[in-house]
């Protein structure tokens, strides 16, 4: 069989009940140019090859055998006694109070003050949980500098007391989990305001986090064009964000300084 006729196939199973629409959003490619992948008529490049398989979660290889999808795509429940514990206590969250809709998750960057990173985050309430996909980097050029931390995070939203945590893991590269403590400030606009880290990169750092909600009927496509980094001083990032991440940094570094740990954490080996 040749390689388009088998990455079509697999492609197919992997996107079996799926929202093909969504996947390409996901993934950042063009669902035209995604169809073509699925009915045989194309073959991706490499770098989409590797998107496609971080967001399946497969090995790149995989796309291309016989039966490789097939074969260890679906999980053996049997082997699985201690997740399906985890998820049973998931199962008994309810929604937290955080509404439904469209937000912008802006991040300071402690080793350069003057710079602060933008994602979007898309809000849903399945079932009894609230959960989330947060994108990074969907606004940059290639090859530049924070187009290498572009990421789809999908994860749960935890109400604790007065906190929410987001929990989430990507499906990008190495999968690296992310973990967002926040709480509501009392402001007159809604603002949740508090700290993040993402692991698993070689520099994981404990960053100050803003998160808002995006104007009303605000398009999905509008919002991933500002998913990118800024300088402080850019217009588009509001004066008040910028003021919130300068003093949530502060207040992080006054923390951490008499524990002896530095802002910037390294993954232990």
């Amino acid at each position: 069989m040749a390689q388009r006729e088998l990455l079509a196939e697999n492609l197919s199973l992997l996107c079996r009940g799926k929202n093909v629409a969504a996947i390409c959003r996901s993934i950042g490619i063009n669902r035209a140019q995604f169809n073509r992948y699925l009915s045989g008529q194309a073959l991706p490049s490499e770098r989409n090859v590797t998107k496609i398989a971080a967001y399946f979660g497969v090995q790149p290889t995989a796309l291309f055998q016989d039966d490789a999808i097939g074969s260890s795509y679906q999980p053996d429940r049997q082997r699985l006694g201690i997740l399906h514990e985890a998820m049973s206590l998931i199962g008994d969250e309810r929604p937290s109070s955080l509404e439904p809709g469209l937000y912008f998750v802006t991040f300071g960057y402690p080793p350069d003050p003057k710079t602060v990173v933008r994602s979007v985050m898309i809000v849903e309430i399945k079932g009894n949980l609230t959960v989330f996909r947060r994108l990074t980097g969907f606004g940059e050029r290639e090859r530049t500098w924070w187009s290498l931390y572009g990421g789809n995070h999908i994860g749960i939203v935890l109400d604790r007391r007065r906190y929410l945590y987001f929990m989430s893991m990507s499906t990008f590269g190495n999968r690296e989990p992310s973990l967002l403590a926040m709480e509501w400030t009392s402001t007159q606009v809604p603002v949740l305001v508090g700290h993040g880290t993402v692991l698993g990169t070689s520099d994981s750092l404990l960053v100050p986090a803003v998160i808002t909600r995006c104007r009303p009927r605000m398009k999905l496509r509008t919002a991933l064009r500002q998913c990118r980094a800024y300088n402080i001083d850019d217009a588009d990032i509001e004066s008040f964000v910028v003021d919130t991440l300068t003093e949530k940094g502060n207040e992080l570094a006054h923390m951490l300084k008499p524990l002896d740990i530095s802002i910037k954490i390294r993954p232990s080996s």
